[in-house]
């Protein structure tokens, strides 16, 4: 969920949704991982979310506009958590 509480995520299939919270309605769908969605992480300010799948690839999007702004590719394996640090890094943990 978005911090202002409007907008939910959620990785269906390869699509990262989102969706309004009070609706339902689709506001974007995030369309570019090859396989399932592992992990969801939404920025604090709620303008980024990170995705990983199975994969292997982390991308990085904007919520505005709903486009890919970075994918990161080299992990041997899923990446199975991801998180925005407090001072607003982002953070990647898996196997790979």
């Amino acid at each position: 969920m978005s911090a202002d509480g409007r907008s939910c995520f959620y990785g269906d299939d390869r699509v990262l949704q989102q969706v309004d919270c009070a609706t339902g309605a689709t506001i974007h769908s995030f369309v570019g991982h090859t396989k399932f969605i592992s992990a969801i992480a939404i920025s604090q300010d709620g303008r980024q979310a990170l995705t990983s799948a199975i994969d292997t690839t982390v991308r990085l999007w904007d919520l505005e506009s709903g486009k890919e702004l970075r994918q990161l590719r080299g992990h041997t394996d899923t990446v199975q958590s991801i998180l925005f640090s407090d001072d607003g890094r982002n953070g990647i943990h898996g196997q790979g």
